[in-house]
């Protein structure tokens, strides 16, 4: 899948729509969705986002109080990125 041009009004209401997913993922203890939601992001931005999703992604799968903890922390930067 070849992600939109970042300008792009479809490009922001996917990004949306991915960080509600994640929003709802973390709140229920849904660790691999919000690993795949995580990995779905990341087509989607640029550095330096795009390696700290990486990330999120992989303490997902062995660390998901981290991973709990990075969401919080990235997500704001994602609704900034949506909303531009």
């Amino acid at each position: 899948m070849t992600p939109l041009p970042p300008s792009s009004k479809e490009v922001s209401d996917v990004i949306g729509e991915l960080c509600l997913g994640a929003d709802w993922a973390c709140a229920h203890g849904d660790f691999g969705g919000l690993r795949y939601v995580a990995q779905q992001l990341a087509d989607y931005v640029a550095e330096p986002i795009h390696c700290e999703l990486v990330e999120l992604a992989s303490a997902c799968k062995s660390d998901p109080e981290r991973a709990a903890a990075l969401w919080n922390c990235l997500k704001d930067k994602l609704y900034q990125t949506a909303s531009a």
